[in-house]
């Protein structure tokens, strides 16, 4: 049988080189059969024209404004579902990929149909040995979600896996949809995992399939408005999914949270964050949620 076709789904928003990294590594993976589009989200450093300069064969869809994260790779999914790929896989920027991620990836997913979404063990991009992430499941008591460190495992049972690189089965966006729109960026992840395994779907980590992020590079990108949505999501994911026998503890949780997050911006001296952080706060705990 031939290997199924993968389609990988970029979004760059005013981070060109970057994504033509991402792209150098993209294209040195040995997998047989993947197509790649990049979904630009409104950028202005003349990133679709260096795209396109360096790289013809990849398509991509130009957006006249900044849709927002989850906006975007849904329509770098559904660009995936039409060209049918029976995979696809949603990969950040500001990322580089090692050369047998796909075969790792697709082969873990190929074993069992119930796999719905696969992601690899990513670490950093400055300290290459040093894991960034892997998975995360619920806290046992609390609402909230702890990371997975079970590097040596061949897979790792998760509820939650990073944005940063989630392959997802076709049958899986069939049933459930892709990305809510409603998180812009932030907490989409948790929301597609959390949507996932309610329909009966397995999410895992694949510890040897590995990639790098740049986590600086987001750092550095810190806004009011990224702090607002990061504040305002962490919450309505945790009213949104209730979890474990102290589910009610979940305001003060948030509250404890938001009073160390708080503490953690003074000490950086970013004082202009402290308001959207609030903000965010607060529009999280007003958001209605089903």
């Amino acid at each position: 049988m031939s290997p199924p076709l993968v389609g990988v789904v970029i979004v760059n928003w005013n981070l060109a080189d970057d994504t033509l990294e991402c792209l150098d590594s993209v294209y040195q993976m040995g997998y047989p059969v993947f197509r790649v589009i990049v979904v630009d989200n409104g950028s202005t450093d003349n990133s679709p024209a260096r795209v396109r300069a360096a790289y013809p064969q990849v398509a991509q869809l130009v957006n006249s404004q900044n849709l927002g994260f989850a906006a975007a790779a849904n329509q770098g999914l559904e660009w995936a579902v039409a060209q049918g790929c029976a995979y696809a896989l949603v990969l950040n920027n500001d990322t580089t990929v090692a050369p047998d991620l796909l075969d790792r990836l697709v082969g873990v997913g190929e074993s069992d149909p119930r796999i719905g979404i696969v992601s690899p063990r990513i670490f950093y991009f400055d300290q290459p040995h040093r894991t960034w992430h892997l998975a995360a499941r619920w806290h046992r008591w609390l609402p909230i979600p702890v990371q997975v460190w079970q590097a040596d495992a061949g897979v790792v049972e998760a509820d939650f896996v990073s944005g940063c690189a989630m392959l997802l089965r076709r049958d899986l966006l069939q049933a459930v949809g892709g990305f809510d729109p409603d998180f812009f960026m932030y907490g989409e992840d948790i929301d597609l995992c959390a949507r996932a395994s309610r329909a009966g779907y397995r999410v895992v980590a694949v510890p040897q399939a590995r990639m790098w992020h740049k986590v600086s590079v987001s750092a550095r990108k810190t806004t009011a408005d990224s702090r607002y949505w990061r504040a305002r999501n962490q919450i309505v994911v945790y009213r949104r999914y209730p979890h474990g026998p102290l589910s009610d503890l979940m305001p003060a949780c948030v509250i404890v949270k938001a009073v160390l997050d708080t503490v953690r911006t003074l000490a950086r001296g970013q004082v202009g964050l402290i308001n959207p952080l609030l903000r965010g706060v607060r529009d999280g705990l007003r958001e209605p949620v089903s």
